[in-house]
């Protein structure tokens, strides 16, 4: 008989990596195993590992520090391996998704979008433009993120939103008037919004009336009926009444004398 000593079999981890940026340098990591003899499959395994990215950016070929690497189970008398080990790994971007949001009109096709999933405090700079300037109801906005961005890309790169109608003020100042026995009334007016270089106006098919015919101060003026014009009036909306004030003066009457002399007497008429 004689003796000998039986060592430890190196058992050699093998590790991979990727992930989906999340701002963390934590590396998930998948592993095979070299040196575990047949027998002894199912009987031993690694555990406690951790994994470290060298960046938390996207990105290829990233170092990978794993530490912590013990053996479990029945046949760890048998192994050893190393508490440390390398790799390297890829981090992708991100996916995005983004959400148009209705604007009001403002003569320009910038739009605003929601975006969703960014990781805070990350922002995401993007680029979002209408297909054109002019109000209507889901409209086509094409989105694309700044070049800044390296983390993250567009699940949608197109999504849809409306354009509204910017609300226009009329600002009637009422025209005073001598009494005509009628409620008629006219004003004058500005209009408040449009924005520069568009064409918008009151069409003059509406109605100015005061409360009631008689003479007064300040007496009120319903207007109804307003309607805009213009090349850029579908771009607009305004209230289709309005109110304003006006004096009512009283109307002069003028008296026309006549006269004629019959046998001798003078006969006046006075004629209003």
């Amino acid at each position: 008989t004689t003796s000998a000593n039986v060592t430890k079999a190196r058992i050699t981890p093998y590790f991979t990596s990727a992930k989906t940026y999340d701002r963390t340098t934590a590396a998930p990591l998948t592993y095979s195993l070299s040196g575990i003899y047949a027998a002894d499959l199912g009987t031993i395994d690694i555990t406690g590992f951790t994994g470290v990215y060298y960046s938390i950016n996207v990105g290829t070929n990233i170092l990978v520090d794993i530490s912590n690497i013990s053996l479990t189970g029945s046949s760890t008398g048998n192994y050893t391996t190393s508490t440390e080990a390398f790799t390297r790994g890829n981090i992708y971007p991100k996916l995005l998704n983004v959400y148009g949001q209705d604007k009001i009109y403002d003569q320009k096709t910038i739009a605003i979008v929601s975006v969703s999933g960014v990781i805070s405090p990350d922002t995401t700079p993007y680029i979002a433009n209408f297909s054109d300037i002019n109000v209507g109801t889901d409209k086509l906005v094409t989105v694309s993120l700044s070049n800044v961005v390296t983390n993250y890309q567009l699940n949608n790169t197109t999504t849809t939103a409306s354009i509204l109608a910017k609300s226009l003020r009329l600002l009637p100042t009422g025209t005073n008037k001598v009494y005509d026995s009628t409620t008629n009334a006219t004003f004058t007016y500005t209009i408040s919004g449009i924005i520069s270089g568009d064409s918008v106006d009151i069409s003059n098919i509406f109605h100015a009336n005061f409360d009631t015919a008689n003479v007064g101060t300040n007496k009120p003026i319903s207007i109804d009926t307003v309607n805009l014009i213009g090349s850029s009036y579908t771009n607009y909306s305004i209230a289709d009444t309005a109110t304003t004030s006006a004096n009512v003066t009283k109307a002069r009457i003028t008296p026309y004398f006549t006269s004629a002399i019959v046998t001798g007497k003078q006969i006046g008429r006075a004629h209003v």
